[in-house]
């Protein structure tokens, strides 16, 4: 060991000079810069909504953040929606629509613009804007937001064209105020279900003694609706609040008729303990 000089590296042993090591290191940076010169920086681009999920009959807003790290010109952005549903881009002076395309003309480096855009679901009726209804267009399954962006960038005399694809996936459920009358009609229906089960026999008794079918009806209702009006009137109150509750941050289901069999299963397992202590 005493045959090194410090400041002397070695390879397998043997003594490398100085100036040597610093041409190898320079012949490895040399074509490093050189790549790093050529390469250019693509825009960074951003897909942002208002909501998390998609209501039917609802409008909400999608914007894209555009951030230029070279000169940028001829941008382009054309959007793609899912069926049933139209994406109309909002006016800004710095932009220009045709077609459902938005141009941007250019954008210096280090610039940052926000192009925003309107969605709109079909009604409450399942009818999209501006055309005839051509499907159920089925809450069961998410929908996929899309959006074509191409652009040119600047880097010295050499222009380059690119082109990158946005997109965004967003639960697709029913309307708040369908999803509460329905909610509530199950709610109702698994009353039903349950005090005809609890008062099977009373019920059966009561409507065999009587001769005619309007009598028999006014007494299915009596037990129903009159013996535990009370009961019945908190459990509406009651799972009116809880539907309220579940569907604060996004509705918990995405069809009227989910909406439906969580209300009964709100009416039937609803304790009347519980409920007379609310009450009382």
């Amino acid at each position: 060991m005493g045959n090194i000089r410090a400041g002397f590296p070695m390879r397998f042993g043997t003594r490398v000079a100085p100036g040597k090591t610093i041409s190898n290191v320079l012949r490895c940076l040399v074509p490093l810069i050189a790549f790093a010169a050529t390469c250019v920086a693509s825009p960074e681009l951003t897909l942002k909504t208002t909501t998390e999920a998609a209501e039917k009959g609802v409008h909400f807003q999608m914007w894209i953040e555009i951030e230029a790290k070279e000169n940028t010109r001829q941008i382009l952005i054309s959007p793609i929606a899912p069926d049933g549903f139209t994406i109309e881009p909002l006016g800004r002076t710095e932009t220009e629509t045709k077609e459902h395309i938005t141009t941007i003309d250019e954008l210096s480096a280090g610039s940052t613009v926000a192009i925003p855009f309107r969605v709109t679901p079909p009604d409450l009726w399942g009818r999209p804007k501006g055309g005839a209804k051509e499907s159920r267009y089925s809450t069961r399954e998410p929908k996929e937001f899309r959006f074509n962006i191409s652009y040119t960038i600047d880097k010295d005399s050499s222009p380059t064209r690119e082109s990158r694809v946005l997109s965004k996936t967003l639960p697709y459920t029913t309307a708040l105020g369908i999803y509460l009358a329905a909610g509530m009609f199950g709610v109702l229906l698994g009353h039903i279900v349950k005090i005809t089960s609890q008062d099977r026999e009373k019920i059966i008794g009561s409507f065999g003694a009587q001769d005619r079918i309007w009598r028999r009806l006014l007494t299915i209702g009596g037990h129903l609706f009159g013996v535990r009006i009370t009961a019945l009137v908190t459990l509406i109150v009651v799972g009116f609040g809880a539907l309220l509750v579940m569907g604060k941050d996004g509705l918990p289901v995405s069809s009227w008729h989910q909406a439906i069999a969580l209300g009964v299963g709100l009416g039937v397992l609803a304790d009347e303990q519980v409920l007379a202590k609310i009450k009382g």
